[in-house]
Order: C-alpha cells, then structure tokens, then sequence
C-alpha cells in the first residue's frame, strides 16, 4: 500500500471536511438569531424554528457524529458472520481466499460515503446559517445543485462498488 493510498486521501479529506463544518459552526454561533429556522418549504421560506443551541448542537452531531458513524461500521464488518453482510455474489466474495480484501472494499466504499456526505452536510449547514442571517428564504438553487452533486456521487460511489463486485468472467 503507497502512503497516498485512495482510502488514506478519503479519510484525509473527510477529517478536513467535518473540521471544516464544526468551524464553521463555532463562527455562526454569534451571528444567529436566538430561534433557527431548521426547516425550509418548497419555496425555499423556512416554516420550522429551534432553539440556537439545540440546532447548533444537532449541526454538529450531523456533521461530525453521521460520517464516523458510516466510517466505523467499515472498521468493524468484519467482526460480523458473513450472514449479516449483504452484497452481490455473497458466497463468492465472502470466501475465505476473498473475505479480507472484499471487506476492505466495502470498507473503503463506507468511507467514500462519509465524505460525500460530510460535504453536503458542510454546504447544507452553511445555507441555513446564510438563510438565518439574512432572515430570507433558503437559497434553493444551492440547496438543488448540492443535494443534486450528493445524489450523483453516491450513485458513483456505489456503481463503482458493486462493479467490482460483479462475478469474474469464466470462459468455459
């Protein structure tokens, strides 16, 4: 394994990602109302409220809690029976010969999922702080485009996963 691995630049850029988040809540905490809208309808105007230290806190929670939550269970999958793992072709990526490099790959996917969502956690915190400073309606183009990259990205992330994840081909 190179020291720049792919899974050790994911790790990197998440830990960077969520510090990132948890900073810049610590900045907007002055800047907020004393009520935070949480909640914004389709028209971007926000129509539910929460107090300033529980929707920080909860902001923080999703921003550092949700991904080392993904990241933990790839670190520990493989303590589970190969009956509680469920993936494509589970027999044959679960044998012996293949169990430990098939559970780094899912390990790996995990983590690549963490980031992705860190990320979008980071812009989604950062348009409701905007929203709530500005007193205006959620800036739903950002909120499209980012919700729009985290879809694509996960289908990425796991459409490269379960391709190689897909059976061998055989000629018989």
């Amino acid at each position: 394994m190179t020291y720049f691995s792919r899974d050790r630049i994911v790790y990197i850029i998440l830990a960077f990602s969520m510090s990132v988040g948890l900073v810049l809540q610590y900045f907007y905490w002055p800047h907020l109302p004393l009520r935070v809208a949480t909640h914004f309808g389709a028209g971007g105007q926000p129509d539910d409220w929460m107090d300033k230290s529980h929707a920080t806190i909860i902001q923080c929670g999703l921003q550092a809690v949700m991904p080392l939550f993904f990241v933990g269970i790839g670190w520990v999958i493989p303590l589970f029976p190969n009956s509680m793992i469920n993936l494509p072709h589970r027999e044959y990526w679960l044998a012996p010969e293949r169990r430990a490099r098939t559970l780094g790959k899912m390990k790996s996917m995990l983590g690549q999922f963490a980031l992705c969502l860190s990320l979008f956690v980071t812009v989604i915190g950062h348009l409701t702080f905007r929203a709530n400073v500005t007193k205006g309606p959620l800036e739903l183009h950002w909120f499209l485009i980012s919700l729009g990259l985290f879809f694509i990205s996960i289908a990425i992330v796991i459409g490269v996963h379960l391709w190689e994840l897909r059976l061998p081909y055989r000629s018989d």
